[in-house]
């Protein structure tokens, strides 16, 4: 393994700790992280013990042919944060536990939406395959899976996903640009 590749694993070991598993949950009174299907974006919601918000949408994007990574990270105003923790707490988010991957279905090498939320002083993970905010891909049927969903469309409505992605992509440099989802890697060309 040459300096650069150790470099990189190390760098990507640090900002996959730091955006959750390193979270410290004494910090915070609320937390909530949803890495998204068919996305680089990952969206983490804080509300501060100080009673202060935030939120960031991160973007992870790997630069084709070479060991660049590419880390967008947006930062929402207070009011957004505040605004969508108090919407998905009154759409029942802290009841969330796996019995909400109600559909039944497996999927082969598919993508999963992952959502870290802050309950009894710990962060947990939940994992929900091939769900998506209700305007971007199939509507969900079954009530459970429909309810996360909601969640999803509570987040796509304060802060439009697919724009923010755009976006992002306009301000990137010229080259081809990667980002993995399931087994598969997307990439798109930015002219």
């Amino acid at each position: 393994m040459n300096t650069g590749t150790i470099i990189l694993v190390f760098i990507t070991t640090l900002l996959f700790y730091g955006s959750s598993k390193g979270q410290k949950a004494e910090e915070y009174l609320s937390y909530y992280q949803f890495g998204l299907c068919d996305s680089p974006q990952i969206i983490t919601l804080k509300h501060h013990k100080d009673d202060t918000y935030s939120a960031t949408i991160n973007t992870h994007l790997k630069k084709k042919g070479t060991q660049l990574e590419i880390l967008s990270e947006t930062t929402l105003y207070p009011g957004t944060a505040r605004k969508m923790i108090l919407k998905l707490k009154e759409a029942g988010i802290d009841s969330v536990n796996e019995a909400y991957n109600d559909e039944g279905m497996a999927y082969l090498d598919g993508d999963a939406l992952t959502l870290q939320l802050l309950r009894n002083g710990k962060i947990e993970s939940f994992t929900f395959p091939e769900l998506y905010p209700s305007d971007q891909q199939k509507m969900e049927t079954t009530p459970l899976r429909l309810k996360v969903q909601n969640w999803l469309k509570i987040i796509d409505h304060e802060e439009n996903l697919k724009k923010h992605f755009s976006d992002v992509k306009k301000g990137l440099k010229r080259g081809t640009y990667c980002y993995d989802v399931g087994i598969n890697t997307i990439c798109f060309k930015k002219k």
